[in-house]
């Protein structure tokens, strides 16, 4: 995703916080498979050729696990929250979780 796209998508985000969890147990996602999670649609992917699969630029946010010296980190965990509390939380064994926001979010 260019910066460009990105950085509206993470404006979008303002009322969400997004952060890393160990406290509860997420729901682990299969790489390169599409899931729809209390209303938002998420993906994990970004090893391999499959990364380059033109269904992920339907996604609005890509949230990019690395380390300091920009190198992939896998196996993450993400949780995604609103003011209500905890709308996800998942396992991603790949560097790249992608997000399709509901409407008015994204």
């Amino acid at each position: 995703m260019h910066a460009a796209k990105f950085v509206p998508a993470v404006a979008a985000l303002a009322a969400l916080a997004i952060a890393t969890s160990a406290a509860a147990q997420p729901m682990r996602l299969p790489l390169d498979q599409e899931r729809v999670i209390a209303g938002v649609g998420v993906a994990c992917t970004g090893i391999g050729q499959t990364k380059n699969d033109p269904k992920w630029q339907a996604y609005g946010v890509r949230v990019e696990f690395a380390d300091a010296s920009s190198a992939y980190l896998a196996g993450e965990d993400l949780t995604l929250s609103g003011a209500g509390g905890e709308i996800l939380s998942i396992a991603c064994e790949g560097p790249w979780v992608l997000l399709k926001l509901p409407a008015g979010q994204s």
